[in-house]
């Protein structure tokens, strides 16, 4: 499932009860950075996969030291896929009612 969050406190929210797989956002975002979502995911859920997107001059060493992987916008689908793939390994779904499963 997919979900949009334009806030910080709903975004953690909609994480902390939906634990999903893997979390991709947007380095620029309305009220808040994606940065700044990574670092306080990082606090509650330190092994969640994460991919930040963003044109390539928005492209930073932040991502990476935070564990998360940056996918440069316009998004290629192909690549990622491959991160998707790469990130979740063959991992089982979190929610056991995933359509993964």
């Amino acid at each position: 499932q997919l979900y949009r969050a334009v806030l910080l406190a709903p975004a953690e929210r909609r994480v902390a009860l939906d634990r999903p797989d893997v979390l991709i956002s947007g380095i620029r975002l309305a009220a808040f950075n994606g940065l700044h979502l990574l670092i306080r995911m990082r606090a509650e859920h330190a092994d969640l996969p994460v991919i930040v997107t963003g044109h390539v001059s928005d492209f930073t060493t932040d991502a990476a030291r935070f564990g998360a992987r940056f996918v440069q916008t316009p998004i290629d689908s192909e690549v990622l896929l491959q991160h998707v793939d790469e990130l979740l390994g063959g991992q089982p779904p979190l929610d056991p009612k995933s359509d993964r499963c």
